[in-house]
């Protein structure tokens, strides 16, 4: 889990690994981490890594875009 706290813009960003997205204790972490910046009035983004092959999808999407 990495946690980015952006003070001048009133976020907190946290990124989570397939591995924590899955475990109890980070999970839970993360719900506390939302609590406390919450009662600061932070917004707090979540963001879970996908399972898709990176590489395969990144193609796709650039296939995509240049046709589109």
């Amino acid at each position: 889990m990495e946690v980015n706290v952006l003070e001048q813009k009133r976020r907190v960003e946290i990124w989570l690994t397939n591995d924590d997205s899955k475990s109890d204790e980070v999970l839970e972490a993360v719900e506390e981490i939302k609590k406390e910046y919450r009662a600061r009035r932070f917004f707090t983004v979540v963001f879970h890594s996908g399972a898709g092959d990176l590489l395969a999808n990144t193609e796709l999407l650039l296939s995509h875009n240049k046709t589109g």
